[in-house]
């Protein structure tokens, strides 16, 4: 978080361009540190498209583990954080698609989800 403040000050530039939703916008190349970076500026420059970050369980073997994972928006959960940390955010648009446990606990619900395998 830390290196999205200085990045702020610095001027780094903004990316609009879309990474990592492999069926829409396929990644063809490694981006540097500045390029994620510039991505999440993007977004917290425009939090109005902070929205349908998806996050699933980790499976293995044919099981759901209690594990939730991005699927797709690093880039607009990292800005969320950062903005939240400002004060300037406290709501978070995600699309979850997993353990009904686990989705108590993400929204606060639960002090604590099964770690059972299911």
């Amino acid at each position: 978080m830390e290196d999205i403040s200085v990045a702020m000050h610095e001027g780094i530039s903004e990316i609009p361009d879309p990474y990592g939703d492999t069926w829409k916008h396929p990644v063809f190349e490694k981006r540097t540190r500045e390029w994620h970076i510039g991505r999440i500026l993007y977004f917290i420059k425009h939090p109005n498209e902070i929205c349908d970050i998806e996050i699933d369980n980790e499976c293995n073997n044919g099981y759901i583990l209690p594990q939730p994972v991005i699927v797709d928006g690093w880039h607009r959960y990292t800005a969320a954080r950062w903005l939240f940390d400002q004060g300037k955010l406290f709501k978070i648009h995600c699309r979850y698609g997993g353990r009904l446990d686990v989705l108590e606990y993400l929204k606060g619900n639960l002090n604590k989800y099964q770690e059972d395998i299911l």
